[in-house]
């Protein structure tokens, strides 16, 4: 065991704190994210989701800067289990905020998809691939 890591992602961003709650709304069911929790008085929320058999769970908080900047805040405290694992809550929060980026900017819930997706169809080939080596 590696031990507790915390890995913080902090942005000032150029949106009210309402358009960055609706992204991350809309965005949850785009990336088969599970809310835990919100709290609407204080802007946060509780999320996780699910990578392989990797749950990775995530706060994220919008705090108003003025009418139209915010501070988005995302941290994980990970028990890092193996070397890989830091790599997998890295690449989650950073698809995560990758998919809010795209909302924010105005593509449609396809385009969302599309754009976040890419590169599964190499992990597809791949583990095919690793199959066939077991099956002859």
């Amino acid at each position: 065991m590696i031990g507790n890591v915390k890995i913080e992602r902090d942005l000032e961003l150029d949106f009210s704190v309402s358009d960055i709650k609706l992204s991350i709304d809309r965005v949850i069911p785009l990336g088969i994210y599970t809310k835990h929790n919100q709290n609407d008085v204080f802007n946060t929320y509780r999320i996780s989701k699910m990578d392989g058999f990797e749950v990775v769970t995530f706060n994220v908080t919008i705090k108003k800067i003025d009418d139209n900047k915010s501070n988005l805040k995302l941290d994980c405290i990970e028990n890092i289990r193996n070397s890989g694992h830091e790599a997998i809550v890295n690449r989650i929060l950073d698809n995560f905020l990758d998919r809010v980026g795209k909302s924010l900017t105005g593509l449609t819930d396809e385009e969302i998809k599309v754009a976040s997706n890419k590169g599964c169809f190499g992990l597809i080939l791949l583990l095919l691939l690793a199959g066939t080596w077991f099956v002859v």
